[in-house]
């Protein structure tokens, strides 16, 4: 078994540090839902590049002509991004920015400056990134869903840069957007959702759930996408888990990763699990938290996540000797060697 202080110990092993992004925590945005009468291509290959993914267009969005060099250079952007190569996709979205002034073509200004501003933010420059979003916010039309994302993102960097009150006032310009009815149904869930979530981590319980049941409400007036209800499912996990049902709480966090899941995001993924791991400790059902434990950090190994890995399995230890599982112990200890024997490699 490794203990934290033993992770530590390991740290001159890892070649690869985690980029915290906001995008792997809460990567989604308005257009995300099935509204193709709002979406140009430059946008749906945006959200692409945001690793966000166009949920259910019934239709294929209206052809708007762009700029060749601006495309090019925003399609390099998006599979760099993609790839985690959040540097090289912050120098193409730079190039396309550029040509996109060069032009004075405002909507593909502002989609640049978006995916800019993403890229940044995955590596943790948050104030380029916020003077990519005021430069999209000055380029986009007013009350309109591009606007919207645009400052959902910003509340989300901000919330990154540790300023939970800014990002409560950039989600208050959110709910004030005079919108289209779907497009506000839209905007209001997800920024009811982000601020539920921030009040929950500042321990607000009941302004939390109150804001998660306006989410809930604004909801019902369209199709949300998986993403949506993963999240809607985490926030409810951590509600119920400071409300003291942890049971409850361990079934909402396994919902989100089976969402998680099948739309193909592994770090949320992990990030269930891990939390469901935490809540059934809690309920005192150890065997099942080393499983949720064991899954969580074979999931993240896979990412290259080893110091996450590590804490997993570590936790992971400690339920399965509670539950007296021998053969939970010997899995772990099996994917224990696999992560040290990687490290170990990379370190020669």
């Amino acid at each position: 078994m490794i203990s934290p202080a033993s992770i530590r110990l390991h740290g001159s092993m890892f070649k690869k540090i985690r980029r915290l992004s906001f995008l792997r925590t809460w990567a989604f945005r308005i257009s995300d839902f099935p509204s193709p009468s709002s979406l140009r291509p430059a946008l749906a290959a945006l959200a692409t590049a945001l690793a966000i993914g166009l949920a259910g267009c019934a239709s294929a969005p209206p052809a708007v002509r762009t700029d060749p060099q601006v495309a090019a250079a925003a399609r390099r952007g998006r599979q760099a991004f993609e790839a985690g190569r959040f540097e090289a996709a912050a120098d193409h979205y730079q190039a396309a920015l550029r040509q996109a002034r060069l032009l004075d073509r405002r909507s593909e200004i502002g989609d640049s400056a978006v995916g800019l501003a993403a890229s940044l933010a995955a590596v943790g420059r948050h104030e380029p990134a916020r003077a990519a979003l005021r430069e999209a916010l000055a380029e986009f039309e007013p009350d309109t869903p591009e606007q919207a994302d645009a400052l959902l993102m910003m509340a989300r960097i901000a919330e990154q840069a540790g300023d939970t009150d800014e990002a409560m006032a950039w989600l208050d310009k959110v709910l004030a957007l005079g919108l289209q009815r779907k497009d506000r149904a839209r905007a209001r869930s997800l920024a009811h959702l982000r601020r539920g979530a921030l009040l929950c981590e500042t321990g607000r319980i009941e302004p939390a759930r109150a804001a998660l049941d306006a989410a809930r409400r604004a909801a019902r007036r369209f199709d949300p996408p998986p993403l949506f209800r993963a999240e809607e499912r985490m926030l409810d996990g951590a509600l119920l888990l400071r409300e003291r049902q942890p049971r409850r709480a361990a079934e909402q966090f396994d919902a989100a990763a089976d969402l998680y899941r099948r739309t193909g995001r592994p770090a949320e993924l992990a990030r269930a699990l891990a939390r469901a791991a935490e809540s059934l400790s809690a309920a005192r059902e150890p065997a099942a938290a080393a499983e949720r434990h064991l899954r969580a950090a074979r999931s993240l190994f896979a990412q290259n996540r080893h110091a996450d890995a590590l804490r997993q399995t570590d936790a992971g230890f400690a339920a399965a000797r509670a539950a007296n599982s021998p053969e939970l112990e010997n899995r772990l200890r099996d994917l224990l060697a696999e992560i040290e024997n990687t490290l170990k490699k990379e370190a020669a």
